[in-house]
């Protein structure tokens, strides 16, 4: 795909994905479109966005039949991944505090700012979830990883 078609496709799925902007979306794409879109939103890592945008109704935005199958599929996958990854954070959390002493750690990016962007941690596929021991000094208790805050959200769809 030339750079100036690829711009424009991103364009148009950046639209999708907000939905105050796919409100004003009020014709159906055509079938053509909807394939080069879903794989710029595989490769972007946001097909689980474009599903919940369109799931409730994929005949207004002209969404063909096996592109929803497709991305609900992705959508399903994204939240069973992400579920399993947020229950070992959490595993790994609890027996890094039952040590003597105590390790502390720190949860990195996506595995707390995504439930937080998104409401729903399911929507985003997780970067590589990372830990990190606290600095010497000790930890904030914004910057503690409890098991409140990882755990898995509820499924999409």
């Amino acid at each position: 795909m030339d750079p100036s078609s690829r711009a424009h496709t991103l364009s148009v799925l950046a639209r999708l994905i907000t939905s105050r902007e796919a409100e004003e979306i009020r014709h159906p794409l055509p079938a053509s479109t909807w394939h080069t879109l879903s794989q710029e939103a595989y490769a972007e890592g946001v097909a689980p966005l474009v599903y919940q945008v369109v799931r409730s109704a994929p005949e207004r935005f002209g969404v063909p039949a096996e592109v929803l199958r497709a991305l609900q599929a992705t959508a399903y996958r994204t939240a069973g991944v992400n579920a399993l990854l947020n229950r070992e954070m959490a595993r790994i959390v609890e027996a890094t505090c039952r040590l003597t002493p105590p390790l502390h750690l720190v949860a990195l990016k996506g595995i707390v700012l995504i439930p937080q962007l998104y409401g729903n941690a399911a929507l985003r596929p997780l970067p590589r979830p990372g830990l990190s021991r606290a600095p010497r000094g000790g930890v904030t208790d914004q910057q503690r990883a409890p098991r409140a805050r990882i755990r898995p959200s509820p499924p999409v769809g």
